[in-house]
Formats: structure tokens, sequence, C-alpha cells
């Protein structure tokens, strides 16, 4: 990944509203070089842009009044932090067709639907578990988190589902909301 994209990336990351999307972003890429490696450049750069949208437009799920709606807040957080991200890519220099491959993993990255956005998607799940559980719980409560983390399970693959079991949180409290919040699915 050319630097200087990477350094513009980070940079426009670490102004979200969400001051855990830097750190995500990052455990994003690394979850997916660990589902499948090795993986291309276009995988690691939906992986490090995925939730670029919420930076640059300052939307997050805040403002949603009933979890039901979340999918579809997701689905057009996706396409919007795939245009943005591959407007920066042609502006660092990408050819068209990298930008559009990583736009078309992007825009699938809170649904799936092949072998890469399956991974990229999954990936997402993982970091959220790894990271934000307790600042997700800080922020919108203990039913609303508890409804995100089966939201975030339900789209793991086989092999992140094996990985998320083994993780192991420092905070009782949330590894027993995790547990209960899972159970059955």
């Amino acid at each position: 990944m050319d630097k200087r994209f990477r350094a513009e990336i980070e940079s426009v990351l670490s102004r979200s509203p969400l001051p855990w999307d830097l750190k995500h972003a990052k455990l994003t890429l690394k979850w997916v070089k660990k589902l499948v490696p090795p993986v291309n450049e276009a995988i690691r750069i939906a992986a490090l842009c995925h939730d670029i949208e919420r930076a640059v437009d300052g939307k997050t799920e805040m403002g949603l009044k009933d979890i039901s709606a979340l999918a579809i807040f997701k689905g057009m957080h996706a396409k919007r932090s795939a245009e943005i991200t591959a407007g920066l890519m042609v502006k660092h220099g990408y050819p068209k067709s990298m930008a559009d491959e990583v736009s078309r993993l992007i825009s699938l990255h809170e649904s799936g639907g092949d072998r890469e956005s399956d991974m990229l998607c999954s990936a997402d799940s993982l970091a959220f578990f790894e990271y934000n559980v307790p600042l997700y719980l800080a922020r919108y409560g203990e039913e609303r988190t508890r409804e995100k983390i089966r939201f975030m399970y339900g789209r793991l693959g086989a092999k992140a589902r094996a990985l998320c079991r083994k993780m192991e949180f420092a905070d009782g409290k949330i590894a027993v909301l995790f547990s209960r919040s899972i159970a059955g699915i």
C-alpha cells in the first residue's frame, strides 16, 4: 500500500466522531491477514478504509431508534465508504480497475457475498469483538450492545466464529454479555 495513501487514510480516520475507528480499521486489516493469508492489496486497502464514511460525513448509527434499521443504515454506509475510498485511490494514482475492486469489496463489507467480501465482513466483526464491545457498551447501553453483538456474530463465517469463540475478554461483564448474546446462534 502506498505510504502517502495510507497516511492520508489514517489521518482521515483519526477525525471520525467515533474515536475507535482508526484502531478498528487497523485491527480489521490484521484479521483479514489472519483469516486467509496471503491477501492482495485490494483486500488490505478495503480493510483499512471500510468505515471511512463516518470520518468524512460524521454519520454514525447513534440516531437509529430501532436496531432493525441497522442493516439498511449499514448498506448505505458501505456504499458511501466505497465511493469515498475509490475517489481517494484515484487521487493517489491507483489504477481505476484497482479502485473499482476495492470499492466493490467495501460496498459488500457489511453483507459479504463472495470469498473476499465474506472475509472482509468477518474481519470487520472480529475487530469489533476484539476492541469495540466495551466502547460500544459505554456509548449505547447493554440492550443495544447485545443486539449489535448478535448482528456482528451472525455475519461471521465458520473459521471466524471459531476464532471469535477463543477470544478472551478482560472484563468479566463483557464476557458474560458476549456469551449470553450469542447463545443459540
